[in-house]
């Protein structure tokens, strides 16, 4: 596994957010496709989220092995609360998700760095990522008909609630000003915080490049459509209430849900 350490002193630029729960079979691949990004600026904070199998020895020896990693642990509290535990943490400009069963291309953090870098007024990156398992392997996540960065609207979040995946970056800035991920939320809490950032006025963008794989799995939190689904009616009711002024959101909204609760 390469050891390597940031180009210079000082703050990490980047602050790569791992939470992790009983991710033994997956979490070392994952940690080796951070390791080898090209672009060496980055802390890693794993958030061993109270796992009973060996996912807090497997990460704790990478940080031996490598300065840049931290562990910390914390009872069961649900993904929310491990990447703000994390987030609490950071020290870097730019915070970027790394899901414990995901994997990151070489150049994933050069390429949406370099972006954010030449367009100070995009404040979240999503990337997208080919599909690894299930009956889309391959297939990209994101719907894309070329590479070019594009901007991501409030109401395109809430017409195509897949508009973003869950491989971005943002600005410290975001969690600053609208506070971090909902604990209060099991599911699509990546979904409730685009919305509140797009919300309060931040920039949203997609990187259609595909620069990881998104890992397809039985028991993970987005095989389900259903429970998906029904997952989304929170963060949409929430939005709404605070969209009074935005007639056109809020239509959008009530198509959503009842496609939910016909769906569901």
């Amino acid at each position: 596994m390469p050891s390597s350490s940031s180009p210079a002193s000082g703050p990490p630029i980047v602050s790569i957010i791992t939470p992790a729960y009983n991710a033994a079979q997956y979490i070392e691949h994952t940690l080796e496709s951070a390791l080898r990004q090209t672009f060496p600026s980055f802390e890693l904070l794993i958030v061993d989220d109270g796992s009973s199998d060996d996912t807090g020895d497997i990460a704790r020896r990478y940080a031996v092995r490598d300065h840049r990693i931290q562990v910390l642990r914390q009872p069961n509290r649900g993904i929310a609360a491990a990447r703000n535990a994390a987030m609490a943490r950071a020290q870097g400009r730019y915070f970027a998700l790394l899901d414990s069963d995901d994997l990151w291309f070489p150049t994933y953090l050069a390429e949406q760095v370099a972006i954010l870098e030449q367009r100070p007024e995009i404040a979240v990156l999503s990337g997208n990522a080919l599909n690894f398992g299930g009956p889309m392997d391959g297939s990209p996540l994101l719907r894309a008909t070329n590479y070019t960065v594009r901007p991501v609207s409030l109401l395109q979040l809430v017409q195509v609630e897949d508009s973003m995946s869950i491989l971005s970056v943002f600005r410290r800035e975001v969690p600053e000003s609208i506070g971090l991920f909902d604990e209060n939320l099991r599911r699509s809490e990546d979904y409730d915080f685009w919305l509140r950032a797009a919300f309060a006025g931040f920039q949203l963008a997609v990187n259609p490049r595909p620069l990881g794989l998104y890992r397809r799995r039985p028991d993970s939190l987005s095989a389900d459509e259903a429970l998906m689904l029904e997952a989304m009616r929170r963060p949409l009711q929430k939005i709404r209430q605070v969209c009074s002024q935005r007639p056109d959101v809020q239509a959008a909204v009530d198509r959503q849900l009842t496609r939910v609760a016909e769906r569901g």
